[in-house]
């Protein structure tokens, strides 16, 4: 009877801690596909050609 009630606390507490970093590692997965999609959304080129374009001593008036 004991053994079995620690044996299911055990249990329970390994769920839970299995639950939570679950959780974290979505969270982490969601974060980085949000950046993924924002970076691939301005290719590098324009980004590149506007502070070429932002420093080019020509443009200042």
């Amino acid at each position: 009877m004991v053994i079995d009630s620690r044996r299911k606390k055990e249990e329970g507490r390994r769920k839970k801690e299995e639950e939570r970093i679950r959780k974290k590692r979505e969270n982490f997965n969601m974060r980085l596909d949000i950046s993924l999609a924002f970076t691939q959304t301005i290719p590098t080129d324009m980004i590149l050609l506007g502070i070429i374009y932002l420093f080019n001593p020509r443009n200042i008036s």
